[in-house]
C-alpha cells in the first residue's frame, strides 16, 4: 500500500527538500513506517528509505538472540526513494538581454528562497559589485537583504558586461519586479558609484540612496592624508571629519564645516576636494539627513562585502562558465537559507529576561530578539530625554 501511495509522488515537484522528506514521512507514517534519509547531497540528492531497510553486518548471533529487543530493527527493506534537485528554468527567476550581434551582455537571477526572504525583508538592501567570478570576466552585482534578526542574505545577482547606468536601471527593474507592484525599499546602500546612483534615482524614485560612510572615510583619507606632514595632524583632521559626517543636525553640520574651513584654510586642496566632491551629496551620508530614513542602523556596505567573500568560497576559481557559478551559487544560498530558518526557529524559542515588560507581552517570540533590542534602545532613550550634544 505505502509503495502505491508514494507512486504518486512521482509526477509532483516539491520546492524543498524538507518538503518532500516530510510528505513521504506522512504517508508512512500513516501506514505504521518510519522514514529517515538514507543518502543525500546537498543541492544535488536525496535517498529516503524504510527504517528498517539494510541488514546487519559481520554477525553470527541470530536476531532473535541478539541484546537489543526494541526499537528499529534492520530486515533488508527494499523501500527507497530518490529526490534529485531539479535544473533548469524552474529554479531561478532570471531573464538576460544581448547585444545588437546576439552576445550576452546582462545575465539576471534570483533563487526561489531569495526571492521570498525578499519580500518578507524589503527595506533594506546593499548593492555593490564583486570582480573574478567567472570566465568571461563580467562584473557581478550583488544585492544583499537585510533580515530581522541583522542578518544578512542574498537577494538576486545580475553579470554585467559594463557598469553603464542603462545596464543598472535594466538589472534593478528586475529586482522591482520581484519585490512586487508598488513596493520600493526604505533604503539602497551603495558606494558614490553616479552611475548606480542614477540608476537608483530612476527606477526606485521613493527610495533613499545611502553612501557607505567607511568608503568615503577612505577615500577621504586617501585624498587628503599627503597633505598633512605629522600623524598627529593627520589624526586630528580625520576626528574634525567624523564630527561633520556624524553631526546630529544641520546646526552642527554647518558649524562643523566652518570649522573645518577656518582650521585647514592653508589647506586649499583638502577644502575644495570636501566641499566640491562629497558635500553636493551629504545628504546621502550625514547622519542629520540620514538619521530621517528607515536603514536599521546600516551605514556602510559591509554586509555586502562579507557577502562576496562568502561567495567566493563556494566558487573557488575565477574561472566557472555561468553553469558552474550558478550551481555553486545556488548552493551558497541553500545553505544561507537553513542557517536563517535555524536562528529564526530559535529565537523564537529563546526569551531575554529584560524583555519580560508589559510593554513587549504581545511581541515576545512574534517579534526577533534584535527588533526587541531596538525597540528596548529607543523607549529608553525617550524616557532618559538625553539630547545628543552638537560636537565641534
Amino acid at each position: 500500500m505505502i509503495l502505491i501511495k508514494c507512486a504518486s509522488l512521482l509526477e509532483e515537484n516539491f520546492s524543498t527538500r524538507d518538503e518532500l522528506r516530510d510528505r513521504i514521512r506522512n504517508m508512512a507514517l500513516k501506514e505504521g513506517y518510519v522514514t529517515t534519509i538514507k543518502k543525500s547531497k546537498p543541492g544535488c540528492y536525496v535517498i529516503i528509505g524504510c527504517d528498517r531497510g539494510g541488514k546487519y553486518r559481520g554477525t553470527s548471533v541470530p536476531l532473535s538472540e541478539g541484546k537489543r529487543m526494541s526499537g528499529s530493527r534492520l530486515v533488508n527493506c527494499p523501500f527507497q526513494m530518490l529526490g534529485k534537485k531539479k535544473v533548469g528554468q524552474g529554479d531561478f527567476t532570471f531573464d538576460i538581454k544581448r547585444d545588437g550581434n546576439g552576445h550576452l551582455t546582462h545575465l539576471f537571477f534570483a533563487h526561489p528562497s531569495s526571492i521570498a526572504l525578499t519580500k518578507s525583508y524589503s527595506y533594506v538592501f546593499v548593492m555593490d559589485y564583486s570582480y573574478k567570478t567567472n570566465k568571461y570576466k563580467m562584473s557581478l552585482l550583488d544585492i544583499v537583504g537585510v533580515s530581522s534578526f541583522n542578518g544578512s542574505f542574498y537577494s538576486c545577482f545580475a553579470f554585467m558586461q559594463k557598469e553603464e547606468e542603462g545596464g543598472y536601471a535594466w538589472a534593478l527593474e528586475r529586482f522591482k519586479a520581484i519585490l512586487g507592484p508598488d513596493q520600493q525599499p526604505s533604503v539602497i546602500l551603495s558606494d558614490r558609484e553616479l552611475a548606480l546612483m542614477n540608476a537608483i534615482e530612476v527606477v526606485f524614485p521613493g527610495t533613499t540612496n545611502i553612501l557607505c560612510v567607511w568608503h568615503i572615510r577612505k577615500n577621504v583619507l586617501s585624498k587628503c592624508k599627503p597633505k598633512f606632514e605629522r600623524e598627529q595632524d593627520r589624526e586630528t583632521f580625520l576626528s574634525d571629519w567624523t564630527n561633520l559626517v556624524e553631526s546630529p543636525d544641520e546646526s552642527c553640520f554647518n558649524e562643523a564645516w566652518q570649522h573645518l574651513q577656518v582650521d585647514y584654510k592653508e589647506k586649499e586642496f583638502v577644502r575644495n576636494y570636501i566641499k566640491n566632491t562629497w558635500l553636493p551629496f551629504k545628504e546621502k551620508f550625514v547622519k542629520t539627513w540620514t538619521g530621517n530614513h528607515l536603514h536599521f542602523g546600516n551605514r556602510v556596505t559591509s554586509r555586502a562585502e562579507g557577502a562576496h567573500a562568502m561567495l567566493k568560497r563556494y566558487l573557488t576559481v575565477s574561472t566557472g562558465n555561468f553553469h558552474e557559478v550558478r550551481e555553486k551559487i545556488c548552493l551558497a544560498i541553500e545553505n544561507q537559507h537553513n542557517e536563517i530558518e535555524t536562528k529564526i526557529a530559535s529565537k523564537k524559542l529563546r526569551v531575554i529576561h529584560k524583555f519580560r515588560i508589559p510593554m513587549f507581552k504581545e511581541l515576545i517570540t512574534h517579534v526577533s530578539i534584535f527588533a526587541l533590542s531596538e525597540l528596548l534602545k529607543q523607549y529608553e532613550l525617550l524616557t532618559s530625554s538625553l539630547l545628543d550634544p552638537c560636537r565641534s
